[in-house]
Formats: C-alpha cells, structure tokens, sequence
C-alpha cells in the first residue's frame, strides 16, 4: 500500500475569531493586538482567546478510504513522513504542510491557521518577539530597495507580487556562557636609522602572555534547518527587551516553524 501524507482533523487547527462579526483576526504589529481585516476592530490577546475558547466543541473527525489507481507512483519512500494535511476551520479546504510548520495560511480561503501542536510541550517556546512593522511598512522598504535597479528581473518588485509579503517567525536558541581564556603570543618590534655610511635595522623579540574572562548572554543561533544561517545572522541583533511571553495568538497572520536544530546542535555555532 503507498505511504500517504497523515490525515489530522479540523481540531488540530486554531483560527482565532472576530468577537463582533467572525471573520479571522491577525496579529497586528504596532498595535501589539489583534486585528479584523473585516470589520477593522482591535481586540487584546485576552478578550481574543477568552472568547475562541467559548467557541470550540468538539468537532467530527473524518476518515478517508484509500483508492486505487493503478497509474499512480505512489509516495517516495519518508515523502509522506515530512507531511501532514489538516482542515481549514473556515471553508473546510485541505492545508498541506511539512512536519516542522506551526502557522500558515489556507491556500483556498487565504485566512491564517495556526497549528498549536507544533509548539507544545518541548517544541514550545518561551519567549517571542512580536513583530513591530505593518506589512506596508516591508513594501515601502522593498521598494526603495529596488528603485534604480534597472538589472532586476521583469515583475520582481510588481505590486502583485509585493502584495505576497507575508513575516515569518523563526525559532532561535539562545546561549550564555563565560568564558576563561589564556594566550600566548611572539611579538616583534622593528625600529631603523641610519648614519652617514649605514642603514641600521633592529628586531626585537617578546613572548607576550594574556589572559581574560568574559560573559556572554543571549547568543542567538537560527533554529531553522530550511532558514540560511547566515541570512539570519545578518538580521541581528534581536531587541530582547521588546520579548514577551509566547502565546500562538501572536502566529496568527504569519509563517511560523518550529525548530529542527536542538540545543546541543547549535552549540558549535554559537
């Protein structure tokens, strides 16, 4: 029998409600609350989650019956391992994600979902930090990116396209330590004259010794496997102090994974 991507119900998904008129709410950046593209009220995180949590009851799970056709290739063999298809709560349409994806969006509907078993238990994490900038914010910056730049690709800055900047949360570790260290170093000292008949040259040699401590807190390290390092590292440092407790609230209206990369992995890079 061929592998298929694992089958979860509509449960396994949460879409956070407008208290006045259903729509789906985001979080908005600036504001630090929700917001409904709907009907345009801002709601606190709180009154948000008092209120979906009155909404949820128990919901029917499905169960799809396997078919035949004999002209399929089936799934590669570990394929189907890296996906799961959840139901959007909305419209009922199929999301299809990798096994790391805590937040996305409904491909049919486009109403952000977040997938709250992604970063439960040991994948859950302490802190975030919320994003600050609206979504116009990115595109005016992108634009004034790519003005004169007469190279670019046809379309590459297009308003339609600009239209599909969506921000991304990104798991990072965050390491502290102190360090003790001791060097050795050979050290010269050159110094020249010269007189009427020679030019003088004179090297002296030191062995020089040095030791120190130092403390480091919040080392940051990309937690993603998909996410270049270096890209991520270009996008430091982080305001902590900006850094609030997590609540899956603040995925809503984003991409999110959870990490891939453990602590002890990203050790060596931090």
């Amino acid at each position: 029998m061929d592998e298929q991507p694992q089958k979860t119900s509509g449960a396994s998904v949460v879409e956070y409600k407008c208290p006045c008129c259903g729509a789906a709410l985001s979080f908005a950046p600036g504001s630090q609350q929700m917001r409904c593209g709907a009907c345009l009220n801002t709601f606190d995180l709180e009154t948000v989650k008092d209120y979906n949590e009155a909404l949820v009851t128990p919901k029917e799970d499905i169960h799809w019956s396997d078919y035949g056709d004999e002209d399929s290739q089936g799934w590669k063999s570990g394929e189907a391992d890296e996906m799961q298809v959840f139901t959007c709560p909305s419209c009922g349409g199929e999301i299809l994600t990798d096994a790391n994806t805590a937040a996305t969006f409904c491909p049919y509907c486009e109403n952000p979902a977040v997938i709250p078993g992604r970063v439960s238990q040991q994948f859950r994490p302490d802190f975030v930090v919320p994003f600050q900038n609206e979504k116009s914010t990115a595109k005016d910056a992108l634009k004034r990116l790519c003005k004169g730049k007469f190279l670019l690709p046809k379309g590459f800055a297009d308003e339609n396209r600009l239209e599909k900047i969506s921000g991304m949360y990104v798991p990072f570790w965050l390491y502290s330590c102190d360090v003790d260290a001791q060097a050795v170093y050979k050290a010269t000292q050159v110094s020249g004259w010269s007189d009427s008949e020679y030019n003088y040259t004179k090297t002296d040699y030191y062995m020089l010794w040095r030791a120190g401590q130092m403390s480091f807190d919040g080392v940051p390290v990309d937690g993603s496997k998909k996410m270049d390092d270096s890209y991520m590292e270009s996008v430091e440092p982080f305001d902590y102090s900006k850094a609030v407790d997590f609540d899956t609230a603040y995925l809503s209206g984003y991409l999110a994974d959870k990490y891939d990369v453990t602590a002890q992995q990203g050790q060596p890079r931090a």
